[in-house]
């Protein structure tokens, strides 16, 4: 048996499979308050480059507290908040805050700066 789609048939299938690819994706955003360890943002930027995910981690504008905004497929994120987060923060006194989101697509990779406008 064959199937034959008309073209605006054709266009919707191949526009949901791409949406149900990228439907696994997700916006991780993580606040640390206190004294994490020395080389603590060195060590997310590897860890979140090791799982695919991009972003950046870097301080809040007001020093107050230390951000990481990540965006990848959901499994990763939570390997990575569950996983490598805890290992790294392992002794440290700190408070985290985490939030989840639509991801932007707007990263190229994983930085230790803030560079929100750029796109990708």
């Amino acid at each position: 048996m064959h199937l034959f789609l008309s073209w605006t048939k054709l266009k919707f299938f191949i526009i949901s499979q791409v949406a149900n690819m990228s439907a696994g994706m997700k916006r991780l955003r993580v606040l640390i308050k206190g004294q994490p360890p020395a080389g603590f943002k060195p060590q997310v930027r590897a860890h979140a480059v090791k799982r695919g995910l991009k972003g950046f981690c870097a301080e809040t504008p007001d020093k107050s507290a230390i951000e990481i905004v990540a965006e990848g497929p959901e499994s990763a994120l939570k390997q990575f908040l569950e996983q490598d987060l805890p290992s790294i923060l392992k002794g440290a006194n700190v408070e985290m805050s985490v939030e989840w989101g639509e991801p932007t697509g707007k990263y190229k990779s994983f930085r230790l700066d803030r560079y929100e406008e750029e796109m990708a």
